[in-house]
């Protein structure tokens, strides 16, 4: 690809990316709007499953672009050994925030400690995002590298194979 496409490949996952992210914020204030008087009523449940079933369709398409990368041939094992760490740890946190509010909201009241489990659920889940976003980017990167060096190699055996008809055809002069 060139480098026009890579950057539009980096750019649409940055724009997935910042979607996620926007999303989490929206949950995040809706988290510390709903928590401030330790009691959840009908219509705030309500507000923070909506908020998590938006997380969940942003999620599904890093899920696609995961995909994308992981399975591209020219992806080297060592960066697509990365790439799945990040994206399973990811996988992981976003399934333990969703896990981690339905069982703090189940009772409709808010301790302290859960207010605290709620927050290190949010920051891992921020950190699980920048690491994925990273480990896409690298990825493509690498993608980049391996079909340009498969184009040169490519090339280079074209060459041999001229080199070797034109060594034939000069051999066969000296015949």
């Amino acid at each position: 690809k060139s480098k026009g496409e890579i950057d539009k490949v980096k750019e649409e996952i940055k724009d997935q990316i910042k979607d996620v992210s926007d999303a989490l914020n929206g949950f995040k204030e809706v988290v510390n709007t709903t928590f401030k008087d330790s009691v959840i009523d009908a219509a705030e449940k309500e507000v923070l499953v909506s908020k998590i079933e938006t997380l969940n369709k942003e999620k599904k398409d890093i899920d696609t672009q995961y995909n994308s990368l992981y399975l591209d041939l020219n992806l080297s094992t060592s960066i697509k050994n990365n790439l799945k760490s990040s994206y399973d740890s990811y996988v992981s946190k976003h399934n333990s925030l969703k896990v981690g509010l339905e069982n703090i909201i189940s009772d409709n009241i808010i301790t302290d400690t859960e207010k605290n489990q709620m927050n290190t659920l949010l920051e891992n889940y921020s950190t699980s995002l920048a690491n994925i976003h990273s480990a896409m980017n690298k990825a493509i990167d690498d993608i980049s590298t391996g079909k340009s060096k498969g184009e040169i190699d490519k090339v280079k055996e074209e060459l041999k194979g001229n080199i070797t008809d034109v060594d034939s055809k000069v051999n066969g002069i000296d015949s």
